[in-house]
Parts: structure tokens; sequence; C-alpha cells
């Protein structure tokens, strides 16, 4: 072997242990703490034009009136209700009432001002990633409510250093659509990501859940969280299994960190109280 193949030698086992020097996690760590200093490095062009107007006051004034109402009861009845909308009523817990999910069109001993939830799982994605998933959701009402979440991954390596990623969110929520057998919601609230990051972002996310057949239900969600001028996705797909005031939960939840993607296998066990 002579001296220069033994410095190409050297030089590749180098390169090759740096570039496993880090895990999924810290990877997705890294992306999410550079998006900022990439987006503020980067040059952005932005064009203005200057508009003049040259219509009269009055239409002006009558078109910006029209429009305004048109875009608040447009909003109005996507995002909170309308005023001929039947008010339903709040069980005790998924299909108290037969034939009703966590909704009933009329008041009786299942009924309930308020109902809380917790939910415990069990994340996986492989043998060296698994997590945990901690939720709580309160309803103060048949329309709000207020859910936190704590989420974490460890990921376990003879290779690289072992990692943990947490993330705490805190949604008000808003439950637009109420019916025996769909419910959907959106919300809005702050997310915290722990580790490497140490940050705070601003999230929304929507959600629905369907009652086609006592015990089954299926429930949905999407959040989205702006942070570091970036962003972190989190997708659940979920059929749940009621059993009075139980729930037994299996399904899927996917998790986008700027650039690093988690699929993961998830097995829950939930409690509704009042």
């Amino acid at each position: 072997m002579n001296l220069r193949t033994f410095f190409f030698i050297l030089s590749f086992l180098t390169i090759s242990n740096f570039s496993f020097a880090q895990g999924k996690i810290g990877r997705a760590e890294d992306s999410l703490k550079d998006a900022d200093e990439q987006s503020s490095n980067s040059e952005s062009n932005s064009n203005s034009f200057d508009f003049s107007s040259s219509d009269d006051a009055l239409f002006g004034n009558i078109f910006a009136e029209l429009f305004g109402r048109f875009f608040f009861e447009a909003f109005r009845g996507v995002f909170i209700e309308l005023p001929d909308e039947k008010q339903p009523f709040l069980t005790a817990y998924p299909y108290a009432e037969l034939g009703n999910g966590n909704y009933s069109n009329n008041w009786n001993d299942t009924s309930t001002n308020w109902r809380g939830a917790i939910t415990i799982k069990y994340i996986s994605e492989s043998s060296r990633i698994k997590g945990g998933h901690l939720n709580f959701d309160f309803k103060l009402s048949d329309k709000l409510a207020i859910e936190l979440d704590y989420l974490q991954l460890r990921e376990r390596s003879t290779i690289y250093e072992n990692d943990q990623l947490a993330i705490y969110s805190a949604l008000f929520k808003y439950n637009r659509i109420r019916t025996k057998h769909f419910n959907a919601f959106w919300g809005i609230g702050p997310t915290f990501v722990d580790g490497a990051v140490d940050e705070m972002g601003i999230s929304y996310a929507i959600g629905a859940e369907v009652f086609p057949i006592k015990p089954i239900s299926f429930e949905t969600s999407f959040n989205q969280t702006f942070i570091n001028r970036s962003t972190l996705n989190r997708f659940q797909g979920y059929m749940n299994y009621h059993l009075k005031q139980y729930r037994f939960q299996v399904g899927y939840e996917y998790l986008k960190i700027s650039s690093q993607k988690f699929s993961n296998i998830g097995l829950g066990v939930g409690l509704y109280f009042n």
C-alpha cells in the first residue's frame, strides 16, 4: 500500500465517521435550529407596486362595505356558527347514549356541561426510535376546549450518542361541527420544542372524529407549528374502541421536523371524566 492510497482510505473513514456522528433526532434538531440562520443569510427580493385610483370615493366605500359583510358572514359560517344552528349537548363520554357520539340533540341523564379526557400513547418508528405521547383534553363547554399535549421521542444507538426530543403544546380549540356522528374542530396556541432547539413557536390545528357505529370511532388531526422560519408538522390518524368511560386506540402518527420525517405506530388508552 503506497502513501497516497493510505491517506485516501484515512480520509474516507474520517468523513464516514463524521456523517454517522448524529442520529435522526439530532439531524432534526439541527435542521430546525439552522433554518433561521439559513433564511437570514439568504437574499430575498421584494417588489413594491404603487396603485393610483381614480374611482369615485362613494363607489369604493360601498364596495368595501359589501365585501366586509360578505367576508364576515363567510367567516362566521365556516369557523364559528350561524344564528339558526341547532345547539347540541355534550355527552359524559362517547356512545354514552345509543346512537350518539360526543353530542346528543336532547338533554338527558347522559348529558354534561363539561368533560375531561386523558390519553397515554406508546409510539414507535423502529427498534431505535420510540417514544411516549401524553394528551389532556378539557372541554369547557360543548364548543370550547383546551388541549395540552406532550410528545417525546428517544433514539438509542451503539454508533452515536443517544438522543431525545420533547415537544410541548397547548391548543385553544373551538368545536365547529357538533353532530351525533361527526365532530370537527380548529385551534391555535403555542408550541415549545425542547432539547437542542429550545425554541417556542405558534401552532394551528384542525381535526375531526366520526362515529359510524358503537363502539368504534375514527379520528384524525393535523397540527403545524411555525418556528425559526421553518415548520414542524404533525398528523395523527387513530381508530378508537370505546368501553364506557375508557377508550383503546391503535393508529399512526407522522412527524416532520424541518427536513426530518418520523413515521410512528401508536397504541393508546384513554379515560373520560366529569
